[in-house]
């Protein structure tokens, strides 16, 4: 694909598209930084174009830089509100930062558009954990055994909520 990206762009380099196609490539082959200039090309000349951000903010986040990727994902959102996987990449990069609180809001949003959606859930109960908030967490692990009953991971992620949620030294 990568060829065939370079071929395009070497009759046209200003084709937006193409820049954005070799950007997914290039990220795809952990070549961010390569990937983040051909992202950044593509927005000069479409700028606001929602899957440049969405695949800028990819290789952002993939080398660290999670401060510029929620910033990307943030502008993809206002553009695309029900954009799910940016939502989710963006409450990812949101816990890398610990921001814990801005992160939930996105699991919470993604999760009332798919609520049957294990992954999500599985987030959310994540976070829950973290805020000190494990009877919501064990909540959604109820959840997600009602939907994937056969995974013994989530019982015992469930099991530890339930202890994180029992003071010490009750009987």
């Amino acid at each position: 694909a990568l060829r065939d990206f370079d071929a395009v762009l070497g009759l046209d380099p200003d084709n937006a598209p193409a820049l954005r196609g070799r950007g997914v490539a290039l990220g795809n082959l952990d070549r961010c930084e390569e990937a983040i200039e051909d992202f950044d090309r593509s927005l000069e000349l479409e700028p606001g174009n929602a899957d440049a951000l969405a695949g800028r903010g990819l290789a952002r986040a993939t080398l660290g830089h999670y401060e510029l990727a929620v910033a990307d994902y943030t502008l993809v959102i206002e553009l695309d509100p029900g954009n799910a996987n940016v939502r989710y990449n963006r409450g990812t990069a949101l816990m890398s930062l610990g921001r814990y609180e801005e992160a939930l809001e996105d699991f919470s949003a993604i999760i009332e558009l798919h609520p049957d959606n294990v992954v999500f859930l599985g987030q959310r109960a994540t976070l829950y954990r973290r805020l000190g908030q494990p009877e919501r967490a064990v909540r959604d692990y109820d959840e997600i055994i009602r939907l994937e009953p056969d995974d013994p991971s989530v019982r015992q992620q469930r099991q530890a909520a339930l202890e994180q949620a029992e003071p010490e030294g009750r009987d």
